[in-house]
């Protein structure tokens, strides 16, 4: 198949490696960022997320551009590395790649539409991708171009998704979502309810609970509030204070917990919580949800995607809009795995499925292959908000789908084996799991480096 010319909306981690796999195939790539550098998420401005969590780095690599201290840019080589190592990595990534002069920076996309026959394209109808784009001489207009596929890598950590609790409109209290969190300042001395136990959460209710008079973290999952108020190191930090306290009252009320509440009921007009073990809290100054992002394709045109209860549809192998595929895209969307290795995997069973490489699926078999997907997740217990969550119930057989799809080699076992490691680790020692000894019985992070010096400074192709 001749070359095609491509668009890849955003530039984090799933546009860069979308970049990098299509221009192996020999497409022509144009990618639009809509921030003034490349990265998504992994940049931090004031206006961004502080709360990311990293993993360990054999986890977060690309597979053939090891996440050692050998990258231009490092800084950080601790098994958990700040957001900024990461930033400094895909860097690194996207310079060696020859990535860089394929972005255009500052330039939102705001339109995606399908054109009419007669701009038929070497696989079916073209489409117009309209953005707001930022000219040399300082101003900015629209521009539009015709490209004959479209790759949606824009991330999905932009619209935040807030629960819809009685009795919120009269609550008096300040209401934010951990998107806008910058510092615990504004917290001190302070009543807080943190909603969400997941890692942003636990994370965010311990910083504030260094400045705050009081903090209750509060979540739906029981099981996951009994773990954290069991976990041996917080309650060893919570005696360490109590003893602290007693020598020495420090000069401001610091707490000695976070105390772990079911989720909220209601909220009251006069400041007060109530939770739904019938638990009340008193002059709530401030509430954080926790509560992770809505999926959301504002430039789409309207038809092609639903995202009804964090469930994206239709969508076969959580890439392809089946009727539109291969022109159209998604990388990115699963949640609960290794994100960069996903990204790569499905960046390159896209861009061989572009270049026809790979054979596209018949619409029987993509039908059929979505159902079972469908039951499969219901015999677990999954509701349709879990249709994109992998986990240890799905990301290796993913994993595999996709390298046998992409027709590439599978991500060796070493790579899970440190990645339940890394759980492993979070789930002994949820407060303080970035300062822990990896719990790794199987040796998987000696495995992960014997394999990335093997590489020997070769690349490798990705071909089984």
């Amino acid at each position: 198949m001749a070359p095609l010319r491509v668009a890849i909306i955003g530039g984090g981690p799933g546009g860069l490696v979308s970049a990098r796999e299509l221009c192996r195939e020999g497409h022509s790539v144009t990618v639009y960022e809509a921030a003034s550098q490349l990265g998504g998420v992994w940049v931090y401005t004031d206006e961004t997320d502080s709360e990311l969590i990293g993993r360990d780095p054999e986890v977060m690599a690309f597979s053939d551009f090891p996440f050692d201290d050998s990258f231009p840019g490092s800084h950080d080589s601790r098994r958990f590395p700040e957001h900024t190592e990461v930033l400094a990595y895909l860097r690194a990534f996207a310079a060696a790649n020859n990535v860089e002069p394929l972005i255009r920076l500052s330039s939102p996309v705001t339109r995606v539409s399908r054109m009419d026959d007669a701009a038929e394209g070497p696989i079916g109808k073209r489409w117009l991708v309209r953005s707001r784009a930022a000219f040399r001489d300082g101003c900015s207009g629209e521009d539009a171009a015709e490209y004959d596929a479209v790759v949606v890598s824009a991330g999905h950590n932009a619209e935040p998704r807030l629960p819809d609790y009685p009795g919120e409109a009269d609550f008096p209290g300040f209401i934010m979502h951990s998107h806008n969190y910058r510092q615990p300042e504004p917290f001190r001395g302070k009543t807080v309810v943190v909603v969400g136990a997941s890692l942003s959460g636990t994370d965010l209710a311990q910083q504030i609970a260094e400045v705050a008079d009081r903090v209750v973290l509060s979540s739906r999952n029981p099981r996951l509030l009994e773990l954290l108020s069991q976990d041996e190191r917080f309650q060893e930090a919570k005696r360490d204070r109590e003893a602290t306290a007693q020598l020495c009252p420090p000069p401001t009320s610091l707490p000695l917990d976070v105390q772990f509440l079911p989720d909220v009921a209601h909220l009251e007009a006069d400041g007060r919580v109530v939770f739904t073990d019938g638990t009340t809290l008193d002059d709530v100054d401030a509430i954080v949800y926790c509560t992770g992002y809505r999926y959301t394709f504002p430039f789409l045109p309207p038809g092609i995607l639903t995202a009804q209860d964090n469930h994206v549809r239709p969508l076969f192998g959580q890439v392809f809009p089946p009727d539109h595929l291969p022109s159209l895209s998604l990388i990115g969307v699963p949640w609960l795995c290794t994100p960069i290795p996903l990204m790569e995997l499905q960046a390159r069973w896209v861009a061989r499925t572009l270049s026809g490489r790979v054979a596209a699926p018949s619409r029987e078999d993509m039908a059929a292959e979505m159902l079972a997907e469908t039951e499969a997740r219901r015999a677990l217990g999954f509701p349709d908000r879990y249709a994109h969550r992998l986990g240890k119930e799905f990301q290796q057989e993913y994993y595999d789908w996709l390298a046998d799809r992409a027709g590439c080699a599978r991500t060796p076992q070493w790579f899970f084996d440190l990645y339940q490691a890394c759980k492993d680790t979070l789930a002994q020692d949820r407060w303080g799991f970035r300062d822990a000894p990896l719990v790794d019985p199987e040796d998987a992070a000696g495995r992960a480096r014997a394999a990335w010096a093997s590489l020997g400074g070769e690349r490798i192709d990705g071909t089984a």
